[in-house]
């Protein structure tokens, strides 16, 4: 799976919870997880802030509607408190879970395998495992 996070203590705190349940790889920022997202094979799931200066999850989610609609349904978005017209607009028509921080390993852990367990019910022939 992919964690996309700007905010290196939370990217890393992510990771390490994830890494105990799944193989997991991290970007710093949109325009890095466009790029993992381009070069390898198919994450099984992604999880992505909300809220990043260098190509956020609004961002994310307008160029994969243009190139490939059908990752995001592998996404999860995480947000704060930041709740600007923009974001609360983008919220409103995700059909994806969005994950509210603070947030428990457990609760973490539990939405990514149910992301997991759609995308391993519709394989990729390009997905890695995680």
């Amino acid at each position: 799976m992919l964690v996309v996070d700007d905010e290196p203590l939370v990217l890393d705190c992510f990771a390490r919870m994830l890494a105990l349940s799944f193989d997991v790889s991290t970007a710093r920022d949109g325009l890095e997880a466009l790029e993992l997202m381009r070069s390898t094979p198919r994450f099984h799931a992604v999880l992505c802030d909300v809220t990043m200066p260098v190509c956020g999850a609004i961002e994310i989610d307008r160029r994969l509607r243009e190139t490939d609609p059908e990752y995001l349904e592998r996404f999860l978005f995480i947000t704060g408190n930041i709740f600007t017209d923009e974001i609360l607009s983008f919220r409103a028509r995700l059909r994806h879970r969005v994950l509210e921080k603070p947030i428990t390993r457990q609760e973490l852990t539990d939405a990514v395998a149910t992301v997991v367990a759609l995308s391993r019910q519709r394989p990729d022939a390009a997905t890695v495992a995680g």
